[in-house]
């Protein structure tokens, strides 16, 4: 949901067609949860030769009353549904029935999505709310459609009645539709449409070192020399850094110890990574 936001406030608010995403067609149906979490193969609670991937109207999950066990279920079935708010950490049984995707709206405006039930906690949590009805949806839900950097998050945000009916158009490519508030909607792959791309931030590592030194100076007096001269020093062993610089206390970097004097790289030093030779290390 965060980088659904994300991907929405990168386009600019004037523009109201549509922008390409990473989300296509694949060949098989796996299955996951609505908020997205990719947790089934941690938990789950299937019942005997489930999930039946043989709906035509769609597949989603549902828990039953008889034994909590999860079965797939027509999407299109009216049956009363779990809500999850993640500001209380809370499940809730809405006074609706809906078929799945009408729960999913439903649950997105009034609290958070359907319930994920990732943990036997979970499942007593949720499985308490079906006692009035043989089947009752959760968020589970099994689709052909895959992200193209191998992400495995299952998070879903399409428009009403989409995706559109992939046996007739050959629609295998999403985009979110910016003048229906950035939900997805599927188009011919050779649509010549904006697209948005993703960079992985590369990792840094931020490492606080300490050593000691020895001078008759005012070494604070020095201390912009002194730190070009370890930047010069780690650059010269193949040491990149994004940023270096000292951890100071009332202006003070050295702090006098005896005949010898401390010195200390800061917390907002960061290096990828820091390495001081082992003639000026302690």
């Amino acid at each position: 949901m965060n980088e659904k936001t994300r991907a929405k406030g990168n386009v600019d608010f004037l523009y109201i067609g549509s922008v390409w995403i990473g989300l296509t067609k694949v060949g098989y149906i796996h299955w996951g949860w609505s908020m997205g979490e990719n947790t089934l193969s941690d938990y789950n609670n299937w019942n005997k030769e489930q999930p039946d991937n043989s709906f035509l109207e769609g597949h989603c999950g549902a828990i039953s009353q008889i034994n909590g066990y999860w079965s797939s279920v027509s999407c299109l079935e009216i049956l009363n549904f779990a809500c999850y708010d993640e500001s209380d950490g809370m499940f809730y049984q809405p006074v609706v029935t809906l078929s799945w995707s009408e729960a999913q709206t439903y649950c997105r405006n009034f609290r958070t999505d359907l319930a994920s039930i990732r943990n036997p906690s979970e499942q007593s949590r949720v499985f308490k709310f079906v006692d009035t009805t043989d089947y009752m949806w959760i968020g589970l839900f099994g689709d052909t459609w895959s992200w193209s950097d191998q992400s495995s998050t299952t998070f879903r945000y399409w428009g009403s009645g989409r995706p559109l009916d992939l046996n007739l158009n050959y629609s295998n490519c999403v985009a979110m539709d910016m003048s229906e508030f950035g939900l997805w909607t599927n188009y011919n792959c050779n649509n010549k449409l904006p697209f948005m791309c993703y960079k992985v931030a590369e990792s840094t590592k931020r490492q606080v070192v300490e050593f000691k030194v020895t001078s008759d100076g005012d070494l604070n007096m020095m201390k912009e020399n002194i730190l070009k001269m370890i930047g010069d020093n780690l650059r010269a062993q193949g040491n990149n850094y994004s940023n270096l610089s000292w951890r100071e206390s009332n202006g003070q970097v050295f702090t006098a110890e005896k005949n010898e004097t401390a010195v200390k790289l800061p917390e907002s030093c960061e290096v990828t990574p820091l390495v001081i030779d082992n003639s000026t290390q302690t």
